[in-house]
């Protein structure tokens, strides 16, 4: 259960928070709210690297969150204003979109190979310097821009977007794992209230945080389902993935991850065009491949632990020529 919110209180406040770091970003300045943000999730990186606790590790997962949904509309927005050709910001979104999916596959195997190396902490000390390094050069390259025309910042709206996500998901999460109890289900109907009232007060506003009028679009509405379900999908399988081959076959993060590597870059082959059929054959090929591997490890360890020539040390007795005669 630990481990499940350690993964989670991040996506929380990002999901939560979005909407309300854009609106903040308009007023107090874009390149300011990410310089803010690069600054905190900096800090918050320093307190889950060296957390002495699960609690400690899941308040610095929440921390990164935070300061996590600042960076996705700052550079968004600036990328809006930096770009005034159509085909030049059409490419600097590409490019921003495709950093996503890149960081996730290769994140995974730099942080294996770090984690065989070092302490579990130091994974999140990886994106420190990258911090480091924006906050140095923000200043430099990139000028100030602000929405003079936005609305007042809502924090009303911004309290229930998170209370809605963080209530509904905790009790799904310990319904899953208790059952029906009262605790759980009261916490969930708590966070489909702070839904429904977030929307009623989207309605109201001359200027909400989030236009629901957009849900009318029929092509926008299939475009979300279609990426929560991918969400969904990929984020549970690549989970499930990464514990099964450390945690059942046994292998280092390094191995893992590069499982999970193979069959992430099958996964994004698909989302660019790849046809159904070939993207789920070059999974499970992949997969298996990392399987066979491990299962062609264990039996070769087997072998070596059989052998009496391997059982002893050189200079040493083996445990069967140790006995007097």
């Amino acid at each position: 259960m630990q481990q499940l919110w350690i993964l989670d209180s991040y996506g929380f406040m990002v999901g939560g928070l979005l909407i309300t770091m854009g609106a903040f970003g308009d007023r107090i300045g874009r390149r300011k709210l990410l310089m803010i943000g690069a600054a905190c999730f900096a800090a918050a990186c320093l307190v889950s690297a060296f957390a002495t606790d699960a609690t400690t590790l899941i308040a610095g997962r929440a921390l990164l969150g935070v300061a996590g949904s600042t960076l996705a509309p700052s550079t968004l927005a600036l990328i809006r204003n930096m770009f005034r050709e159509p085909n030049q910001r059409g490419l600097a979104i590409g490019v921003w979109a495709a950093s996503f999916p890149l960081g996730a596959i290769l994140g995974s195997v730099v942080g294996g190979v770090v984690l065989a190396h070092f302490w579990w902490g130091s994974a999140f000390l990886l994106a420190v310097p990258v911090m480091v390094l924006l906050l140095a050069l923000c200043p430099l390259t990139i000028d100030e821009y602000r929405n003079p025309d936005g609305g007042a910042i809502d924090i009303v709206s911004a309290l229930l977007s998170v209370g809605a996500m963080v209530a509904v998901s905790y009790g799904l999460k310990e319904i899953a794992r208790h059952g029906a109890q009262a605790t759980p289900i009261l916490v969930g109907l708590c966070g489909i209230g702070c839904g429904i009232a977030f929307v009623r007060r989207q309605r109201r506003r001359d200027k909400p945080f989030m236009d629901l009028r957009l849900f009318e679009n029929r092509a926008f509405s299939t475009m979300l389902v279609g990426l929560v379900l991918y969400a969904l999908i990929g984020t549970s399988s690549m989970f499930y993935l990464t514990q099964y081959l450390q945690s059942v076959l046994g292998l280092t993060p390094f191995a893992g991850d590069l499982g999970a590597l193979l069959a992430a870059a099958a996964r994004e082959s698909f989302t660019a065009g790849m046809n159904v059929v070939a993207a789920i054959c070059v999974v499970i090929l992949l997969v298996a491949a990392v399987i066979v591997v491990a299962l062609l490890r264990q039996v070769l360890a087997g072998d070596r632990g059989s052998d009496p020539a391997a059982q002893g040390t050189v200079g040493q007795p083996t445990p069967s020529s140790s006995g007097t005669t």
